[in-house]
């Protein structure tokens, strides 16, 4: 079957940090780097890891455009930097963009997409389908979502 597979991709992620207090930030230092911890001292990992995490989950919105002020990890959150701790609020402002693959699907392959089957192999549809142009029209029997996984 010809199949059209939309794929959400990151194209920007930023950061906000709500602090209690204020604090310097070194501007070479990365944040997505930073360690969070929950309010009594349990590392939660990395923003990067957390955020990631969500996103390969499909958990974070999927559409095209801009998404602000998402909550990717259980607020509030602390930090140690600068030889103190930071208590905070952490949020992620999100621009999403969109890849389209065409390609071909075995009936097998499209009932595992739908429920109705078990799982089967599904090809590498990034590396052995054929990129679509944005604008360009495509007819496919089935059509499905996904996300570029980081």
């Amino acid at each position: 079957m010809t199949a059209l597979c939309e794929m959400a991709t990151v194209d920007q992620v930023r950061i906000q940090i709500k602090a209690t207090h204020a604090f310097a930030l070194d501007p070479q230092d990365e944040l997505m780097e930073i360690l969070l911890y929950s309010p009594n001292g349990a590392a939660k990992g990395k923003i990067r890891e957390l955020f990631f995490a969500r996103w390969n989950d499909g958990q974070l919105p999927l559409a095209p455009g801009e998404h602000e002020g998402l909550d990717f990890v259980e607020n509030p959150v602390k930090f140690f930097y600068g030889g103190q701790w930071v208590q905070c609020d952490v949020f992620a402002h999100l621009t999403v963009g969109k890849l389209r693959f065409a390609g071909e699907l075995t009936e097998a392959q499209v009932k595992m997409l739908t429920g109705e089957g078990p799982e089967v192999d599904m090809p590498n549809i990034e590396e052995d389908w054929r990129k679509l142009a944005a604008e360009e029209g495509f007819d496919a029997d089935v059509t499905f979502e996904g996300v570029t996984p980081y």
